[in-house]
């Protein structure tokens, strides 16, 4: 029983973590390795990555509810072990194949939940740290855009986007076998969910130079997508109608008002870092093609936040670009200002972030734990 409790103990508790990976993250700045990372910045001390698995990755893995955790709970549950694995290589059935190997063996679905964390997690905290400049404030925007709250809440998607970030030196690399690699990863990605596959034609659209017309073409028709899609929406929903997505056709999502669209501030949010990287051109000439990858990836981005203004469900696609967005918000507000501007930039971006943070409806509002500190409350 949770008596007493406050529902935002563990929020806190996050935020308690948060600090603390981020402090860390400031001091092994400070400690570099003898090395570059991805896009040419000294790479901290490897601690600061490894506190931010210790710190994220069990807390994740051993909860009991956030988001919709108790019905995946649920689910595994209701699952009877017979001594058989059977499995057919497809979309979506990558999970099921985890859940079966571990009802099979442990019957525990702590276990199931505590892998699920580390295939969602671990890859995303390595190409921060791997990408990012500074890390600190990469962790810090990874809690605050809610990536991490909301990793607990769509368990199938966000394992496919721990699968699909691996991808990231293929989405990088101007070699020309990149495509290939990268679509190996994205078919990865795809058997744990069917929408991973958006991100092979968007592998091409970012590959290419940033404030192109065509970029600002496809915001622009976001937003004319948006103001008429109630006119299309017939014809939407007739082309669900064959695809394992058809229940949504059939059920009412996008026509008995009970979804609604996701706020207007998200888009806003989602401009913020290309707003920034326009007014600042010249110094993000050191990114070179990655800069503009990046750039190119937040305009899918807001594109994506903009049409879910319709119903949310549409923002689900905007996880697979969430991470580069981080890496491009933290990057700008860091280096594409004067060194004597950065104090003020950080502290602002901090306090905005954090304000924003508190609009989000968080999963972890329901968070609980029979494991990790069972009936916490800070009152």
């Amino acid at each position: 029983m949770y008596t007493s409790y406050d529902p935002n103990a563990f929020l806190k508790l996050a935020w308690f973590f948060t600090v603390i990976c981020c402090a860390v993250g400031l001091f092994c700045r400070k400690y570099p390795l003898n090395r570059l990372g991805g896009i040419g910045q000294p790479l901290p001390n490897p601690l600061c990555l490894v506190i931010s698995i210790l710190a994220y990755v069990p807390f994740a893995g051993l909860r009991t509810n956030s988001g919709d955790t108790v019905y995946y709970i649920h689910n595994f549950e209701l699952e009877e072990p017979d001594g058989v694995i059977n499995y057919i290589p497809a979309g979506d059935n990558l999970y099921t194949l985890l859940s079966e190997i571990v009802k099979e063996t442990v019957d525990d679905y702590h276990w199931l939940l505590f892998i699920t964390a580390i295939i969602t997690y671990i890859p995303v905290l390595y190409i921060l740290y791997k990408y990012s400049h500074p890390f600190e404030l990469s962790i810090f925007l990874f809690m605050a855009t809610g990536y991490f709250g909301m990793g607990m809440n769509g368990v199938r998607q966000y394992c496919a986007a721990g699968v699909l970030i691996l991808g990231t030196k293929f989405l990088f690399s101007t070699k020309k076998s990149a495509f290939i690699k990268y679509a190996a990863v994205v078919l990865a990605a795809w058997m744990f969910h069917k929408s991973a596959i958006f991100m092979l034609p968007v592998f091409f659209f970012v590959r290419r130079k940033a404030w192109k017309p065509s970029s600002f073409m496809l915001i622009f028709l976001s937003a004319i997508g948006l103001s008429i899609f109630d006119m299309i929406l017939p014809s939407f929903l007739s082309a669900l109608e064959d695809t394992s997505y058809g229940h949504y056709s059939t059920d009412g999502w996008f026509t008995n008002g009970q979804e609604s669209g996701s706020s207007f501030l998200r888009v806003v949010v989602a401009l913020v870092p290309m707003a920034l990287a326009y007014f600042s051109q010249k110094r993000m000439k050191p990114l070179g093609h990655i800069g503009d990858i990046l750039i190119n990836l937040c305009c899918v981005h807001v594109a994506l936040y903009i049409i879910s203004m319709y119903n949310w469900i549409f923002a689900r696609f905007a996880i697979y670009t969430s991470v580069y967005y981080i890496i491009l918000m933290a990057w700008v507000v860091y280096n594409a200002v004067s060194k004597k501007d950065r104090a003020l930039y950080c502290t602002l971006c901090i306090a905005a972030f954090y304000y924003y943070s508190t609009q989000l409806a968080y999963a972890l509002i329901d968070y609980r734990s029979d494991v990790f500190f069972p009936n916490l409350k800070f009152h």
